[in-house]
């Protein structure tokens, strides 16, 4: 398990503890000092896929406690917030990261653009990276109709069956209306929620969506992503033709893992502080839907 003992402060060493580690094998042993600025990259690429583990470990946790049945899940939430112990302490982090990743990964694809890390050779990464950014979203409208309240029901289910609607292929007035007799009863809408209207078909298709497909997706881009960045080398230029590189390790694995507590310590703080704030009353969309 433990490879590389005893441990001595060596360029080989620390080589070694690079290229033999599941996580960090995907850094080069060599990096630039502009790589490892803070200013540059902000860590939003990392605390972007940090909060995915965070959102996966803890919803597969309130997996235990919630049957996707229409009739029980008002019962189950219930159970989640009064009667079982840590649950509803476990939902506000795995509201708090998903909103979180929502945010980091809208930040981390405008920190890519400006300062033209979408460019040659990395243009098929960026591709891959604006995939992810759409599949978030979409993990976090399917997040938001699980638990079946007034807020999915009234206001983000609807807007999401308005952003479907206006596909230009798979809708009522596409281009294929014509040819395969597209309506609005067998449209990318109707696919997407079961029905006409929201109700208990759109429920399980949710959970199925949120559960297991759009998290398989996810993971398996995010690898590809880690895989091209690793090819395509860091995008960060060196000042200088004859810049010196740094050591990975420790200079940059010692920023990674700071900036990973930092962010768990945040996630831990919100979830006792309390559940997102959520506008239920005025039954707004969510933030990202309200921008597209």
């Amino acid at each position: 398990m433990f490879r590389h003992v005893p441990w001595t402060h060596t360029p080989r060493d620390r080589a070694a503890r690079i290229m033999g580690n599941v996580w960090l094998h995907l850094h080069p042993v060599l990096v630039r000092p502009r790589a490892v600025a803070w200013t540059y990259t902000w860590a939003l690429g990392g605390l972007t896929f940090l909060l995915f583990l965070i959102v996966t470990v803890s919803g597969v946790i309130l997996m235990f406690y919630y049957p996707p049945a229409f009739l029980q899940t008002m019962a189950a939430h219930q159970d989640i917030r009064y009667w079982v112990p840590f649950a509803l302490f476990n939902r506000n982090i795995h509201a708090w990261a998903a909103e979180g990743m929502m945010l980091g990964a809208i930040l981390h694809m405008v920190r890519v653009f400006m300062t033209g890390a979408y460019k040659k050779p990395r243009e098929f990464n960026w591709g891959v990276g604006v995939t992810l950014l759409f599949l978030t979203g979409f993990l976090i409208l399917s997040g938001k109709m699980i638990p079946w309240e007034r807020l999915p029901v009234w206001a983000s289910a609807p807007r999401g069956a308005d952003l479907a609607g206006t596909t230009l292929l798979i809708e009522g007035n596409g281009f294929y209306k014509t040819i395969d007799d597209m309506r609005r009863a067998n449209d990318c809408r109707y696919a997407l929620f079961g029905g006409i209207l929201v109700g208990p078909r759109s429920l399980l298709l949710f959970y199925v969506l949120r559960c297991v497909v759009l998290p398989l997706a996810f993971g398996f881009l995010v690898m590809l992503h880690f895989w091209r960045i690793r090819k395509d080398s860091f995008s960060a230029a060196p000042h200088r033709s004859d810049e010196a590189k740094l050591e990975t390790w420790p200079h940059l694995v010692r920023r990674e893992y700071l900036v990973a507590k930092l962010c768990l310590l945040a996630v831990l703080c919100l979830g006792f502080w309390g559940p997102v704030p959520e506008a239920s009353n005025s039954l707004h969309a969510p933030w990202w839907i309200v921008w597209v």
